[in-house]
């Protein structure tokens, strides 16, 4: 997703709304797919192979089954 296609979703959030992510895992379509989990931060990392900069999600309290 493009930094663009993002702000225009989050433009449409209440702001005090809670941003979650799925983490899929195999076999637990009939749970939503996956586990729903907060975002803990938004990390920065530079792709060499591209020259260009990426950012990440990052989920610090998930516990897999």
């Amino acid at each position: 997703m493009k930094v663009s296609e993002l702000i225009a979703v989050l433009q449409t959030l209440q702001q005090d709304a809670t941003i979650k992510v799925v983490i899929p895992v195999p076999g637990r379509e009939h749970l939503g797919g996956g586990y729903l989990k907060e975002i803990s931060e938004i990390s920065e990392a530079y792709d060499q192979d591209t020259n260009r900069l990426n950012y990440g999600i990052v989920i610090t309290e998930y516990q897999p089954d």
